[in-house]
Protein backbone atom coordinates (compact mmCIF):
# COMPACT_ATOMS: atom_id res chain seq x y z
CA UNK A 1 0.00 0.00 0.00
CA UNK A 2 0.97 3.49 -0.44
CA UNK A 3 3.18 5.52 2.09
CA UNK A 4 1.35 8.41 1.67
CA UNK A 5 -2.00 7.03 1.34
CA UNK A 6 -4.11 6.82 4.81
CA UNK A 7 -7.20 5.60 6.10
CA UNK A 8 -9.78 7.20 8.55
CA UNK A 9 -12.95 5.75 10.32
CA UNK A 10 -16.10 7.40 9.05
CA UNK A 11 -17.40 6.52 12.41
CA UNK A 12 -18.09 8.36 16.08
CA UNK A 13 -19.23 6.61 18.57
CA UNK A 14 -18.66 7.19 22.53
CA UNK A 15 -18.38 3.40 23.38
CA UNK A 16 -16.62 2.62 19.73
CA UNK A 17 -14.06 5.51 20.91
CA UNK A 18 -13.74 3.93 24.50
CA UNK A 19 -13.47 0.11 23.53
CA UNK A 20 -11.98 -0.21 20.12
CA UNK A 21 -10.78 2.75 18.55
CA UNK A 22 -7.48 2.56 19.88
CA UNK A 23 -7.20 -1.22 18.73
CA UNK A 24 -8.54 -0.53 15.23
CA UNK A 25 -5.55 2.70 14.70
CA UNK A 26 -3.03 -0.03 15.57
CA UNK A 27 -4.02 -3.33 13.87
CA UNK A 28 -5.76 -1.58 10.76
CA UNK A 29 -3.47 1.66 10.59
CA UNK A 30 -6.23 3.74 11.28
CA UNK A 31 -4.41 7.95 10.65
CA UNK A 32 -8.06 9.58 11.18
CA UNK A 33 -11.59 10.09 11.69
CA UNK A 34 -14.58 11.98 10.16
CA UNK A 35 -17.84 12.29 11.66
CA UNK A 36 -21.36 13.84 10.20
CA UNK A 37 -24.64 14.68 11.54
CA UNK A 38 -25.82 11.27 9.91
CA UNK A 39 -23.48 9.94 12.05
CA UNK A 40 -23.85 11.53 15.19
CA UNK A 41 -27.28 10.93 14.83
CA UNK A 42 -27.15 6.65 14.67
CA UNK A 43 -24.36 7.44 17.58
CA UNK A 44 -27.24 8.55 19.95
CA UNK A 45 -28.95 5.58 19.97
CA UNK A 46 -26.51 4.01 22.25
CA UNK A 47 -27.47 3.78 25.85
CA UNK A 48 -24.14 5.16 26.82
CA UNK A 49 -25.54 8.71 26.44
CA UNK A 50 -28.84 8.56 28.28
CA UNK A 51 -27.92 9.59 31.37
CA UNK A 52 -25.78 12.69 29.77
CA UNK A 53 -28.60 13.99 27.78
CA UNK A 54 -31.32 13.32 30.54
CA UNK A 55 -29.29 15.68 33.16
CA UNK A 56 -28.49 18.09 29.97
CA UNK A 57 -32.59 18.31 29.74
CA UNK A 58 -32.92 19.05 33.76
CA UNK A 59 -30.49 21.59 33.27
CA UNK A 60 -32.93 23.41 30.54
CA UNK A 61 -30.14 22.56 27.50
CA UNK A 62 -31.59 23.45 24.11
CA UNK A 63 -31.42 20.28 21.36
CA UNK A 64 -28.74 21.95 19.71
CA UNK A 65 -27.07 22.56 23.11
CA UNK A 66 -27.19 19.34 24.36
CA UNK A 67 -25.83 17.88 21.15
CA UNK A 68 -23.11 20.15 21.12
CA UNK A 69 -21.85 19.12 24.20
CA UNK A 70 -21.68 15.38 23.66
CA UNK A 71 -20.57 15.75 20.42
CA UNK A 72 -17.97 18.23 20.82
CA UNK A 73 -16.92 15.87 23.82
CA UNK A 74 -16.51 12.89 21.54
CA UNK A 75 -14.85 14.71 18.84
CA UNK A 76 -12.20 16.04 22.10
CA UNK A 77 -11.49 12.57 22.83
CA UNK A 78 -10.84 11.26 19.19
CA UNK A 79 -8.42 14.20 19.16
CA UNK A 80 -7.12 12.89 22.61
CA UNK A 81 -6.30 9.33 21.46
CA UNK A 82 -5.28 10.41 17.82
CA UNK A 83 -2.60 12.95 18.96
CA UNK A 84 0.16 10.60 18.95
CA UNK A 85 -0.27 10.71 15.26
CA UNK A 86 -0.36 14.34 14.48
CA UNK A 87 2.49 15.29 16.65
CA UNK A 88 4.62 12.50 14.61
CA UNK A 89 3.13 13.48 11.48
CA UNK A 90 1.07 16.78 11.03
CA UNK A 91 -1.22 15.15 7.78
CA UNK A 92 -2.31 12.47 10.07
CA UNK A 93 -4.14 11.96 13.28
CA UNK A 94 -7.21 14.38 12.55
CA UNK A 95 -10.67 14.15 13.38
CA UNK A 96 -13.37 16.28 11.73
CA UNK A 97 -17.07 17.85 13.08
CA UNK A 98 -19.32 19.67 10.81
CA UNK A 99 -21.15 22.59 11.17
CA UNK A 100 -24.78 22.84 11.77
CA UNK A 101 -25.53 22.19 7.82
CA UNK A 102 -28.85 24.19 8.50
CA UNK A 103 -26.02 27.39 8.09
CA UNK A 104 -24.73 26.02 4.41
CA UNK A 105 -25.59 29.58 2.88
CA UNK A 106 -24.96 31.75 6.14
CA UNK A 107 -21.20 33.10 5.97
CA UNK A 108 -21.12 34.95 9.24
CA UNK A 109 -23.22 32.19 11.52
CA UNK A 110 -21.43 29.44 10.30
CA UNK A 111 -17.79 30.93 10.54
CA UNK A 112 -19.29 32.02 14.22
CA UNK A 113 -19.52 28.69 15.25
CA UNK A 114 -16.64 27.22 13.38
CA UNK A 115 -14.86 29.26 15.66
CA UNK A 116 -17.02 28.23 18.42
CA UNK A 117 -16.80 24.57 18.04
CA UNK A 118 -13.28 24.55 17.59
CA UNK A 119 -12.57 26.70 20.59
CA UNK A 120 -14.68 24.36 22.98
CA UNK A 121 -13.29 21.25 21.62
CA UNK A 122 -9.98 23.09 22.01
CA UNK A 123 -7.66 20.59 19.92
CA UNK A 124 -5.28 21.65 17.37
CA UNK A 125 -5.93 18.60 15.43
CA UNK A 126 -9.57 19.18 14.83
CA UNK A 127 -11.16 20.00 11.07
CA UNK A 128 -14.25 22.03 11.11
CA UNK A 129 -15.88 20.52 8.20
CA UNK A 130 -17.94 22.68 5.59
CA UNK A 131 -20.21 22.03 2.91
CA UNK A 132 -18.90 23.28 -0.36
CA UNK A 133 -21.74 25.84 -1.31
CA UNK A 134 -21.14 29.36 -2.63
CA UNK A 135 -20.99 30.90 1.06
CA UNK A 136 -19.01 27.75 2.07
CA UNK A 137 -16.13 28.64 -0.07
CA UNK A 138 -16.07 32.10 1.63
CA UNK A 139 -16.39 30.07 5.62
CA UNK A 140 -13.63 28.18 4.86
CA UNK A 141 -11.30 30.84 3.27
CA UNK A 142 -12.26 33.01 7.05
CA UNK A 143 -11.33 29.69 9.41
CA UNK A 144 -8.26 28.81 7.12
CA UNK A 145 -7.00 32.24 7.30
CA UNK A 146 -7.26 31.99 11.00
CA UNK A 147 -5.81 28.35 11.11
CA UNK A 148 -8.33 26.41 11.58
CA UNK A 149 -7.74 23.13 9.35
CA UNK A 150 -10.75 22.40 7.24
CA UNK A 151 -12.50 19.36 5.86
CA UNK A 152 -14.79 20.79 2.51
CA UNK A 153 -17.41 18.42 2.54
CA UNK A 154 -19.78 16.98 -0.50
CA UNK A 155 -17.49 17.45 -3.29
CA UNK A 156 -19.14 16.07 -6.22
CA UNK A 157 -17.18 18.26 -9.56
CA UNK A 158 -14.37 19.27 -10.20
CA UNK A 159 -15.32 23.15 -10.43
CA UNK A 160 -16.10 22.74 -6.93
CA UNK A 161 -12.44 20.94 -6.37
CA UNK A 162 -11.06 24.03 -7.64
CA UNK A 163 -13.20 27.05 -6.33
CA UNK A 164 -12.03 25.04 -2.82
CA UNK A 165 -8.09 25.53 -3.92
CA UNK A 166 -9.17 29.34 -5.25
CA UNK A 167 -10.08 29.91 -1.50
CA UNK A 168 -7.61 27.81 0.74
CA UNK A 169 -4.46 28.93 -1.91
CA UNK A 170 -2.85 31.07 0.89
CA UNK A 171 -2.24 29.12 4.40
CA UNK A 172 -0.08 31.96 6.62
CA UNK A 173 -0.66 29.46 9.88
CA UNK A 174 0.37 25.94 8.29
CA UNK A 175 -3.26 24.70 8.87
CA UNK A 176 -4.41 21.12 6.50
CA UNK A 177 -6.72 20.52 4.60
CA UNK A 178 -8.89 17.80 2.56
CA UNK A 179 -11.32 18.06 -0.37
CA UNK A 180 -13.50 15.42 0.65
CA UNK A 181 -15.19 13.96 -2.84
CA UNK A 182 -18.20 11.86 -2.68
CA UNK A 183 -17.89 8.49 -4.75
CA UNK A 184 -20.92 5.94 -4.43
CA UNK A 185 -23.78 7.71 -4.47
CA UNK A 186 -23.13 8.26 -8.24
CA UNK A 187 -23.17 4.89 -8.82
CA UNK A 188 -25.90 4.29 -6.62
CA UNK A 189 -27.79 7.14 -8.99
CA UNK A 190 -26.71 5.40 -12.09
CA UNK A 191 -27.58 2.04 -11.60
CA UNK A 192 -28.00 1.51 -15.41
CA UNK A 193 -24.23 1.84 -16.38
CA UNK A 194 -21.55 -0.60 -16.83
CA UNK A 195 -21.36 -3.51 -13.99
CA UNK A 196 -19.35 -3.09 -11.49
CA UNK A 197 -19.91 0.12 -11.26
CA UNK A 198 -17.15 2.99 -12.45
CA UNK A 199 -18.74 6.46 -12.71
CA UNK A 200 -17.99 7.46 -9.05
CA UNK A 201 -14.54 6.16 -9.31
CA UNK A 202 -13.59 7.83 -12.13
CA UNK A 203 -15.17 11.15 -11.15
CA UNK A 204 -13.17 10.92 -8.26
CA UNK A 205 -10.14 9.59 -9.69
CA UNK A 206 -10.86 13.07 -12.16
CA UNK A 207 -11.23 15.43 -9.41
CA UNK A 208 -8.01 13.91 -7.28
CA UNK A 209 -5.64 14.16 -10.70
CA UNK A 210 -7.01 17.71 -10.77
CA UNK A 211 -5.96 18.04 -7.63
CA UNK A 212 -2.55 16.62 -7.77
CA UNK A 213 -1.61 18.70 -10.40
CA UNK A 214 -2.59 22.35 -8.75
CA UNK A 215 -2.94 21.59 -4.78
CA UNK A 216 -0.47 22.40 -2.39
CA UNK A 217 1.07 19.81 0.13
CA UNK A 218 -0.91 20.78 2.69
CA UNK A 219 -4.62 20.03 0.98
CA UNK A 220 -5.19 16.36 0.35
CA UNK A 221 -7.94 14.30 -1.68
CA UNK A 222 -10.11 12.48 0.90
CA UNK A 223 -12.56 9.84 -1.01
CA UNK A 224 -15.58 9.93 0.78
CA UNK A 225 -19.17 8.14 0.63
CA UNK A 226 -17.25 4.98 0.08
CA UNK A 227 -19.26 2.66 1.80
CA UNK A 228 -21.19 -0.54 -0.96
CA UNK A 229 -24.91 -1.01 -0.75
CA UNK A 230 -26.20 -4.17 -0.72
CA UNK A 231 -23.84 -7.95 -1.49
CA UNK A 232 -23.18 -7.16 -4.97
CA UNK A 233 -19.86 -5.67 -4.68
CA UNK A 234 -17.07 -6.46 -1.83
CA UNK A 235 -17.11 -4.48 1.18
CA UNK A 236 -13.91 -2.48 0.13
CA UNK A 237 -14.19 -2.67 -3.33
CA UNK A 238 -14.05 1.30 -3.13
CA UNK A 239 -10.85 1.39 -0.93
CA UNK A 240 -9.14 -0.02 -3.52
CA UNK A 241 -10.56 1.12 -6.20
CA UNK A 242 -9.15 3.93 -4.76
CA UNK A 243 -5.39 3.52 -3.15
CA UNK A 244 -3.91 6.07 -4.98
CA UNK A 245 -1.04 8.46 -3.71
CA UNK A 246 -1.16 11.26 -1.61
CA UNK A 247 -4.46 11.03 -0.71
CA UNK A 248 -7.52 9.60 2.36
CA UNK A 249 -10.21 7.44 2.44
CA UNK A 250 -12.79 7.40 5.29
CA UNK A 251 -14.68 4.62 5.34
CA UNK A 252 -17.51 2.87 7.93
CA UNK A 253 -16.83 0.01 9.84
CA UNK A 254 -17.43 -3.17 7.45
CA UNK A 255 -15.90 -1.33 4.20
CA UNK A 256 -12.51 -1.03 6.74
CA UNK A 257 -12.87 -4.46 8.00
CA UNK A 258 -13.16 -5.69 4.73
CA UNK A 259 -10.07 -4.19 3.68
CA UNK A 260 -7.62 -5.25 6.66
CA UNK A 261 -8.58 -8.51 6.20
CA UNK A 262 -8.24 -8.65 2.31
CA UNK A 263 -5.39 -8.16 0.34
CA UNK A 264 -5.53 -4.34 0.23
CA UNK A 265 -4.05 -4.41 -3.24
CA UNK A 266 -5.53 -2.19 -6.01
CA UNK A 267 -8.26 -4.23 -7.67
CA UNK A 268 -9.17 -3.95 -11.18
CA UNK A 269 -11.01 -0.76 -11.26
CA UNK A 270 -7.54 1.17 -9.92
CA UNK A 271 -5.80 -0.55 -12.29
CA UNK A 272 -7.69 0.77 -15.43
CA UNK A 273 -7.33 4.47 -13.96
CA UNK A 274 -4.86 5.16 -11.73
CA UNK A 275 -1.92 6.20 -14.77
CA UNK A 276 -4.99 8.29 -16.70
CA UNK A 277 -4.31 11.84 -17.21
CA UNK A 278 -6.73 14.35 -16.40
CA UNK A 279 -7.63 14.76 -20.33
CA UNK A 280 -7.67 10.58 -20.44
CA UNK A 281 -9.90 10.90 -17.37
CA UNK A 282 -12.37 13.55 -18.58
CA UNK A 283 -13.12 11.78 -21.94
CA UNK A 284 -14.05 8.69 -19.79
CA UNK A 285 -16.69 10.67 -17.93
CA UNK A 286 -17.77 12.08 -21.04
CA UNK A 287 -17.83 8.09 -22.40
CA UNK A 288 -20.46 7.28 -19.91
CA UNK A 289 -23.19 9.22 -22.41
CA UNK A 290 -24.45 11.57 -19.37
CA UNK A 291 -24.78 15.04 -18.03
CA UNK A 292 -22.49 14.33 -15.22
CA UNK A 293 -22.69 19.00 -14.24
CA UNK A 294 -26.28 18.21 -13.87
CA UNK A 295 -25.73 14.93 -11.79
CA UNK A 296 -22.97 16.33 -9.43
CA UNK A 297 -25.53 19.23 -8.83
CA UNK A 298 -28.33 17.23 -8.04
CA UNK A 299 -26.25 14.76 -5.57
CA UNK A 300 -25.01 17.65 -3.85
CA UNK A 301 -28.38 19.06 -3.48
CA UNK A 302 -29.92 15.93 -1.69
CA UNK A 303 -26.35 15.22 0.21
CA UNK A 304 -27.05 18.85 1.91
CA UNK A 305 -31.41 17.78 2.46
CA UNK A 306 -30.08 14.62 4.15
CA UNK A 307 -27.60 15.46 6.26
CA UNK A 308 -30.29 18.68 7.33
CA UNK A 309 -32.54 15.81 7.72
CA UNK A 310 -30.43 13.90 10.04
CA UNK A 311 -29.67 16.86 11.80
CA UNK A 312 -33.29 17.43 12.27
CA UNK A 313 -33.91 13.91 13.81
CA UNK A 314 -31.25 14.26 15.87
CA UNK A 315 -32.37 17.25 17.43
CA UNK A 316 -35.84 15.98 17.66
CA UNK A 317 -34.28 12.85 19.50
CA UNK A 318 -32.73 15.57 22.02
CA UNK A 319 -35.32 17.44 22.54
Amino acid sequence: MFKTFSLWCDFIERAFLTEEFAQYMKSWELKGATSNPAIFEQALHNPSYANDIERLKKQGSSAKAIYESLATADIKKAAQILRPLYDANPQNGWVSIEIDPFLCDDVAQSVDEGRRLFRTIDEPNVMLKVPATEAGYAVMRTLFLEGISVNATLVFSPLQAVKILESLHENPKNAQAVVSVFVSRFDRACTNLQQPPMLGITNAAWIHKILQTKAPSYLRTLFASTGVKGEELPSDYYIRALLFENCVNTAPLPALRAFANGTQAPNEQNDAIASCSVDELQKRMDSFGIDVAALSAKLFAQGIAAFKDSFTNLLSRLA
